[in-house]
């Protein structure tokens, strides 16, 4: 007889030795002054006994339950006797064909199209509620899949050595990735009045509070905006200085002026705000105007005058046209300041701090503020109070998940099909340790070294 997989049990039975095994290390991860579990023991425990937070629960609220009754020995045994709970037909077979409609066509198809589909392929007669229930048997999980820039050899090879540039070896053989404290990231983006689509948590009954009310524009694919040119640094601590919190500044494409004609919508003379084009003269007079982004970084980070202070940015042509990288590098060195230009890969916004999480987290921000009105001043007046109200840490937190992305680029080849792990940021923070993690282990930087060679050799065309 073909042994069961383990697999596709429904429900993990657990004997009362794994249940003692489990409450002695509950009892271990227990801090005793709060009686709560000490941080990251909850993970712990479910990873290690490879149980549900529910299970473990119920385990603990038994074992408890009987010692706040004096029980010398708790019961601890199992209460099923024989085959107990719901019979499943769900074999190695059909879990496997299964698995290959799915890859084949119905990894975007509702339970009940699924159903269907899998019925006609394989002539089954199998119920939609029963494939649910198959389905959740083997682990199904819904993810979002992303629209991700197409990236050519030389895209690749770009990458792989934009990062390899920035490791610095280890004595223990392994590899650092360099500090951003000297890095100031630049790019622009559209910020809306509001969304498409907004979610909200209600609650059935009279008198449950509404929702907000929706928001409204004249049409939806006409949605106001207005771009924006934002520039961060990474927050740190620099002894005889300010405490620098990482935001250098963000500025409107645009400039205000005063309406010449009355109109519906405001009498003349109202100041009005005109949005512009961001080309290679407007992103130069940006760079370099008094309250600029080279202004504000001095003023911001003077401590930086000594040393190399980088400023990256995409190669837009905005950014790169009529020889704008050395024209400012001419007027930014100045005064005894030593500011390079970085242009990173091309399609390669991961490789941004403001592209990777900043901008999004930062939309979202504005959305949240009620205040102000529906037109491009009610953008600016949201968008502006959203930076400077803007938590630092997640800086810090989107810095991590920068350096994860370099490891999962080098392991990768270059590319960017790869997923996120957790990167455990607040984890070390409570251990007092270093919040992010820069190191790169030697075989991710070798796998690196052997993809550029790959790509420079034409051996994965």
């Amino acid at each position: 007889m073909e042994a069961e997989n383990p697999e596709l049990s429904h429900k993990k039975r657990l004997s009362e030795l794994q249940k003692w095994d489990i409450i002695a290390y509950y009892n271990i991860n227990v801090d005793p002054s709060t009686g709560k579990l000490v941080y990251g023991g909850l993970e712990d425990i479910l990873q290690r006994f490879e149980i549900s937070r529910d299970t473990l629960y119920s385990i603990v609220r038994q074992y408890r339950a009987q010692v706040e009754q004096d029980v010398v020995y708790p019961d601890l045994k199992p209460k099923y006797t024989g085959n107990a709970g719901l019979q499943s037909n769900l074999d190695n077979d059909l879990a496997a064909c299964i698995l290959e409609y799915n890859y084949m066509a119905g990894y975007e198809q509702t339970i009940s199209q699924f159903c269907s589909g899998f019925n006609a392929v394989y002539q089954t007669n199998t119920h939609f509620s029963t494939m649910y229930r198959y389905t959740t048997q083997l682990g199904t999980a819904f993810i979002n899949s992303y629209i991700k820039p197409s990236l050519t050899k030389q895209q690749k090879m770009d990458r792989l050595r934009f990062i390899l540039d920035q490791l610095e070896p280890q004595a223990d053989g392994s590899f650092m990735i360099r500090y951003h404290k000297n890095r100031v990231h630049l790019d622009e983006k559209w910020f809306y009045l509001c969304r498409e689509v907004l979610r909200y948590r209600v609650f059935p009954g009279p008198d449950a509070p509404p929702p907000p009310p929706a928001e409204t524009t004249h049409h939806k694919k006409h949605i106001p905006k207005i771009m924006y040119l934002v520039a961060v640094g990474i927050p740190q601590e620099v002894p005889g200085h300010d405490v620098f919190d990482g935001k250098i500044g963000i500025w409107p494409v645009a400039e205000k002026g005063v309406a010449k004609r009355s109109s519906v919508n405001r009498p003349a003379g109202a100041e009005v705000v005109n949005l512009l084009s961001m080309d290679a003269d407007e992103f130069f007079e940006m760079m370099t105007m008094e309250g600029g982004v080279f202004d504000l970084i001095k003023q911001k980070m003077p401590w930086m005058r000594d040393e190399v202070l980088y400023v990256q940015y995409d190669g837009a042509t905005p950014h790169t046209g009529k020889d704008n990288p050395f024209k400012l590098s001419c007027v930014a060195n100045q005064d005894g300041w030593n500011i390079e230009m970085v242009a990173q890969p091309a399609q390669s916004p991961d490789l941004n701090l403001l592209n990777l999480g900043l901008f999004h987290s930062l939309q979202r921000r504005a959305d949240e503020i009620r205040q102000g009105g529906q037109d491009v001043n009610g953008i600016m007046e949201r968008t502006e109070r959203a930076f400077e109200d803007y938590d630092s840490q997640k800086i810090v937190n989107v810095e991590a998940v920068l350096c994860e992305v370099y490891r999962q680029v080098l392991r990768s080849g270059g590319g960017n099909q790869y997923k996120i792990p957790h990167t455990g940021v607040r984890k070390r923070q409570h251990a007092g340790e270093e919040p992010i993690d820069r190191r790169v282990s030697l075989e991710d930087k070798l796998a690196g070294e052997e993809a550029l060679n790959r790509l420079l050799w034409g051996e994965d065309d």
